[in-house]
């Protein structure tokens, strides 16, 4: 056994924990999951005549075909969109298990929301209830309808991808109204002193801001003077001084991974998988991540993932490297990680999605049948993938082949946030498409990956990889009402990068064989093939199961170990990253509203 591997094998901290011959299985199971999305035809905004009935329409979709766990039926709820009116405006029932909205006496908005019971998923709208007349405004870019931030930014920019630059943005409302005799005469009542409004036509207003941003609130308000009867109509959001509005795939990359101080992002659309964004064509909130080339059907990421430098340690992959350099009959291995959206800046989700899949899941598969004659496509890695799994902090064998024992370091990452005091609100982040089987997410990496101190990720929603959030050797992380969810190892995953080098010169005290004798040497010369120490001839009787007495090997063990750990004592209380963790919000810690 050479030295060098030797080394880097001992500073597994539980190397004396296998002491027998362990087989993996790999099953692929399903598991019971929760539906991916709900899907309904409601704008942002309805209108419900007063005293009446509406039967409320959704189907809940579930993209994986697995078996739904517990708490995935719908429901829904309505609330007072002003929470000082006590009598509600509106209320929903359960007749023969469909459900209604009763509208009440009152005009006024209410916001209605399906969720499943479990309330990991939803969906909201907001609703007038009106006597004689309404006027409807709204985005002409839908929202997400999935937003755990109730408020709706837009930047000051957008991304001119022609001229390669930022520009001054506007953006257009649309106008509905009941009856349609009220588009005659509508008109601007006011705006706040940061926005300027003007109608292009009669159901269309454009929208653009004035240098007047001390106030980040927002507000638009139409109305028509001669229907004295319609009260005016107001359309608020939040602004984001020098936030680019984000509704392509390039003015994405342009904000992040080709920018060279990165951009505040405030997206205005979801970037989907293929298959998500083909079933969902017809909504004008979706984006394909990606550049999908119809002819070839294939996408090529190579020149627009950012590749970095592995922060973990990366000892062994230097060693294995120098080591194949010599031996042509091994491969080397690489010492990087691919990036699929590199973070500088504050980054506003409002409710979208950012789906990996085209990057981050293999390109091929096969199908397998499983024992209880179940079939599974299993994802097959293609050259082209530029996800491959985890680098190796260590590996026992051939890291390109089949090693007995490998110990995994830092893995290709979908968001990645690289730099100090970034807040990420409100977004959705998923490394794939929800699978069949947890094992399935080997090889598509770790969601988001937080490398940088006081970055806070809030109000959003992690998930589908094979670790949903890593953070390492990053001060002042905080995660705040978020939820993780679809993990093959870890949901949260936390640590250093930093580690204390094992010196070699520092001299030990031995149990040098099994019958419990001692000798009292330096490490770099007990672990030599060439010195009087049996550490080498030791290690190869337990890895070989060669060793007639498992206590007396234990302790050979410990007393290497003990060596190992020697330095232990320097780094206690020395903090390389800190996390505080906040739980959800108040108004749910009791769970979702269930009409039964």
């Amino acid at each position: 056994m050479k030295k060098k591997n030797l080394i880097i094998l001992l500073l597994i901290p539980f190397i004396i924990s296998l002491l027998g011959v362990i087989t993996i299985n790999t099953a692929f199971t399903a598991f019971f999951s929760d539906i991916d999305y709900i899907e309904w035809t409601y704008s942002d905004v309805e209108a419900f005549k007063i005293n009446s009935s509406f039967q409320l329409i959704a189907k809940g979709v579930s993209t994986s075909g697995n078996t739904l766990a517990e708490g995935n039926n719908l429901v829904w709820e309505v609330k007072n969109k002003d929470t000082s009116i006590e009598v509600p405006i509106a209320e929903v029932y359960k007749d023969g298990g469909l459900f209604f909205l009763k509208t009440n006496e009152t005009e006024g908005e209410v916001v209605i929301t399906c969720r499943n019971e479990k309330g990991t998923v939803s969906r909201s709208l907001s609703a007038v209830i009106y006597d004689k007349g309404v006027i409807i405004v709204s985005s002409s870019v839908s929202s997400s309808q999935n937003n755990i931030d109730q408020d709706i930014y837009y930047g000051t920019l957008d991304y001119d991808t022609a001229l390669a630059k930022t520009v001054a943005a506007n953006f257009d409302l649309t106008v509905v109204c009941y009856p349609k005799s009220l588009y005659t005469g509508l008109e601007i009542l006011e705006t706040s002193s940061n926005v300027t409004a003007k109608f292009v036509n009669t159901n269309t207003v454009n929208v653009k801001f004035t240098n007047d941003l001390a106030s980040k609130d927002a507000s638009i308000k139409i109305y028509n003077p001669t229907a004295t009867y319609v009260n005016p109509t107001s359309f608020d959001f939040k602004i984001v001084d020098k936030g680019v509005n984000v509704y392509e795939y390039e003015e994405l990359l342009a904000c992040t991974n080709k920018s060279k101080n990165g951009e505040i992002v405030v997206l205005r659309k979801s970037f989907e998988s293929l298959s998500y964004y083909q079933n969902n064509s017809t909504s004008n909130n979706v984006s394909i991540f990606g550049n999908y080339d119809s002819k070839t059907k294939k996408f090529n990421f190579s020149n627009e993932i950012v590749s970095l430098d592995t922060t973990y340690n990366s000892e062994y992959i230097k060693q294995w490297n120098q080591f194949a350099m010599y031996n042509n009959q091994y491969n080397t291995i690489a010492d990087n990680i691919n990036v699929g959206l590199y973070v500088q800046k504050d980054f506003y989700g409002n409710g979208y999605t950012i789906n990996f899949h085209n990057l981050a899941y293999p390109s091929g598969y096969s199908e397998v049948t499983a024992d209880d004659g179940t079939k599974y496509n299993v994802p097959i890695l293609m050259v082209s993938d530029l996800f491959r799994g985890p680098l190796p902090y260590y590996c026992l064998g051939d890291p390109n082949g089949l090693p007995l024992v490998t110990a995994y370091g830092q893995d290709n990452v979908g968001m990645y946030i690289a730099k100090n005091g970034v807040t990420v609100n409100d977004v959705v982040v998923k490394n794939c498409d929800t699978v069949s089987s947890l094992s399935f997410l080997e090889t598509v990496g770790t969601v988001v990956e937080v490398a940088a101190d006081n970055v806070t990720i809030q109000n959003s929603r992690l998930t589908n990889g094979k670790n949903v959030l890593r953070s390492f050797s990053s001060m002042d992380f905080t995660l705040h009402n978020s939820l993780l969810s679809n993990s093959m190892n870890f949901l949260f995953v936390t640590g250093s990068n930093e580690y204390v080098k094992v010196s070699g010169n520092d001299t030990f005290t031995f149990v040098n064989d099994e019958t419990g004798a001692t000798v009292t040497t330096t490490l770099k010369e007990y672990l030599s093939t060439t010195s009087e120490g049996l550490g080498d001839e030791l290690l190869n009787k337990y890895l070989s199961h060669n060793f007639t007495d498992a206590k007396a090997m234990r302790k050979c063990l410990d007393s290497i170990q003990h060596a190992l750990d020697s330095k232990a004592d320097s780094i206690k209380n020395q903090y390389k990253g800190s996390t505080v963790i906040v739980d959800g919000a108040d108004e749910y810690k009791n769970g979702p509203l269930n009409i039964d």
